[in-house]
């Protein structure tokens, strides 16, 4: 993978840096949830102008499994006041209204990187199709990040559930990086 380098087209605020992956995180009195600036992806960067929320979603599938299985990352933001255990009573709510046959097979407190996380694998139907998914919480500051890894059928067999928890298991979190 190659590394990107962006030119800033315009001046930088002042009370930002900057977080490994190039999102930008706010300081002082700056509120982080609508700070943008500079946003870095793998193929390039955008400078953004005003208010802006990072809700990208990242989806990986692994060579050499089966067709379906995947692993997707989405960034949600933290409600103010809120912490992982009410996010997770209403994510479960939802998941009982929405999911056709829910069965929950774990769900425990774990870590990913020293931070505490929570960790649901269950299985579903969508259309009748028998799903497995594991989903990982994490609270990154004011945002949750979820991690979800998707396989078809009704429980992965046990290759390929290593595998997506090996690649969840394997996040870091990016260093805070001075300004430019």
């Amino acid at each position: 993978m190659a590394v990107v380098t962006c030119r800033s087209a315009t001046p930088r605020p002042d009370g930002a840096r900057r977080s490994g992956s190039g999102r930008r995180r706010a300081t002082g009195n700056v509120d982080r949830r609508l700070m943008m600036g500079r946003f870095r992806v793998d193929e390039g960067c955008f400078d953004l102008q005003g208010a802006w929320q990072d809700r990208s979603i990242t989806m990986l599938v692994p060579a050499g499994l089966p067709q379906g299985v995947n692993l997707v990352l989405t960034r949600d933001q933290l409600p103010p006041g809120a912490g992982l255990q009410d996010h997770l009573a209403r994510q479960m709510m939802s998941m009982r209204r929405d999911l056709t046959g829910l069965t929950v097979l774990a769900d425990s407190e774990t870590r990913l990187d020293g931070r505490s996380a929570h960790l649901l694998e269950f299985r579903w139907a969508n259309r009748s199709v028998p799903l497995y998914q594991m989903l990982l919480i994490v609270v990154d500051g004011d945002r949750l990040l979820n991690f979800t890894a998707t396989a078809p059928g009704q429980l992965a067999d046990q290759p390929v559930r290593q595998a997506l928890w090996q690649a969840i298991s394997s996040f870091t979190f990016a260093a805070e990086q001075a300004p430019e």
